[in-house]
């Protein structure tokens, strides 16, 4: 196996036309011009995922490399053990499918710019296996919330094309897999294009629209990808998407038809979230940087009464012969907790059990299977 030199975590910038941003400046080429004088923000989450990608890296290098590094005590919580041993594992049945030994790329930088002014990303790990002609890409993915997919993923694609750059001088490529890592939601998941498929869409979606979000001459448009735009409570054309919806639907006699109802249901989650991100916007501007909402204020919340010193208190009851059932109520740890605590094969398991989910409404393209009442399918069974 050959490992290649990257530059360290602090020395790595990032790219306007980024591959993690691409699904929004892609649908949305405007954006670039829109939101490049806002400050970049962070979050705990953020923060969490950093942290999980430098153990990754470090668990990679000692696994795959054996460069025997040592992990910094106490920088680590223990769900990030967890998640980069599920990764680690991943990796390991990743390479043993292909029967040889890879050339290998750990936090590489990936240059796309031949497409993308001045287009780069940083790649988690690149794999190339010369006998099979084929490079992969995987990527680690931190979050639990959002279930991330490979298939035709926009940022995995332009990882793909960087990486077909590190691919020259060392063998021929026909084919690029890309694969997703996302532990804390046990979802692993890969798709494999072509080589001159990537090519295509490259010089026939990627280039020009990168051409005029680069020149900021791209339009607006809302979608799904606002999720994670800096000027998504600002953004006029979200603001502009949200009053349409109104205009479109006049106010007509009886009730909405189950018809009327599915033509709004498509929007109005955009709506809800656009709502949401406005209220918070104004609320951290007024909190955290002292600005004035014209007509607003901020006040103390309610909050509930709460120990001022809980052993104090605990001490006062004793004296009066209360013992300590009847003052602490205890409960068992969570699933989670008691896999950090004993690992995930312990005997424990056994005993978990996986309650059917409350039933929700969403399109019928949805890949899950449609739910059923208890009534319906008693109703199967009906021999009058």
């Amino acid at each position: 196996m050959t490992e290649h030199a990257t530059p360290a975590h602090s020395e790595r910038a990032h790219a306007i036309l980024s591959a993690s941003g691409a699904d929004r400046w892609l649908n949305c080429p405007g954006s670039v011009a829109l939101t490049k004088d806002m400050p970049d923000t962070t979050s705990e989450y953020a923060e969490w995922g950093t942290m999980c990608h430098e153990l990754g890296e470090l668990a990679l290098r000692n696994r795959l490399l054996g460069e025997h590094i040592v992990i910094p005590e106490g920088r680590f919580d223990a769900e990030m053990f967890t998640a980069v041993a599920a990764y680690r594992t991943y990796v390991e049945e990743l390479i043993s499918q292909y029967g040889e030994e890879p050339v290998i790329f750990i936090e590489e930088r990936l240059d796309f710019s031949r497409w993308v002014p001045h287009g780069f990303g940083t790649g988690d790990l690149v794999l190339i296996f010369v006998a099979a002609k084929t490079v992969v890409v995987v990527d680690l993915k931190g979050g639990q919330g959002i279930r991330v997919d490979a298939e035709d993923n926009p940022q995995l694609k332009l990882y793909g094309a960087g990486a077909l750059d590190l691919c020259a001088g060392i063998c021929d490529i026909e084919n690029v897999r890309v694969c997703i890592a996302q532990p804390r939601k046990e979802h692993f998941d890969d798709w494999t294009i072509s080589a001159p498929e990537l090519l295509a869409w490259l010089e026939r979606t990627v280039a020009p629209i990168a051409q005029i979000a680069m020149a900021g001459t791209g339009k607006l448009a809302a979608g799904d990808h606002c999720v994670f735009c800096k000027a998504k409570a600002q953004c006029p054309e979200r603001a502009r998407e949200a009053m349409e919806l109104f205009e479109e639907h006049d106010v007509i006699p009886g009730l909405l038809t189950f018809e009327q109802i599915a033509a709004l249901l498509p929007k109005l989650n955009r709506i809800k979230s656009w709502a949401t991100e406005i209220q918070d916007f104004a609320y951290a501007q007024a909190k955290d940087y002292g600005a004035k909402i014209p007509g607003y204020k901020l006040v103390a919340g309610r909050a509930n009464r709460k120990w001022a010193d809980e052993a104090r208190v605990a001490e006062e009851l004793q004296k009066d012969g209360f013992k300590d059932t009847d003052i602490w109520s205890k409960k068992l740890i969570g699933i989670t907790a008691a896999e950090q605590l004993v690992g995930k094969k312990h005997r424990i398991f056994e005993l978990t059990i996986k309650p059917e989910g409350a039933p929700t409404l969403v399109p019928e393209s949805d890949k899950r299977a449609e739910w059923r009442s208890m009534e319906s399918v008693l109703a199967d069974f009906d021999t009058e």
